[in-house]
């Protein structure tokens, strides 16, 4: 969505890299899944790749870029967890609607 700048409204989603002024969900999905990713737990990440389903991936045009990022950027164990994880939320968001139909 638009938001207010000082320059005026500009569009929230952004698909050049890098931060932005003013794109909140951006700079968000890039400080969460591109520079602090390797900081989070992977309970964190299943719970971020969870919150992604249910805002819908197809709201912002990195959205799909953050979920590759999350899991190639997994590894072992902790990807075996993540993928266990990613499916006992208890809701129909699971590993299977993400990867065929989201």
């Amino acid at each position: 969505g638009a938001t207010e700048s000082p320059e005026g409204p500009v569009r929230d989603a952004s698909t050049t890299p890098g931060f932005h002024p003013y794109h909140y969900r951006t700079n968000l999905l890039l400080l969460l899944c591109e520079w602090r990713l390797a900081d989070l737990t992977v309970e964190a990440r299943a719970t971020l790749l969870h919150s992604l389903m249910i805002l819908k991936l197809s709201a912002h045009p990195q959205a799909e870029n953050c979920v590759r990022q999350i899991f190639v950027r997994t590894f072992g164990p902790q990807l075996a967890l993540l993928k266990r994880l990613c499916d006992s939320k208890r809701s129909h968001h699971n590993l299977h609607k993400l990867i065929w139909q989201d």
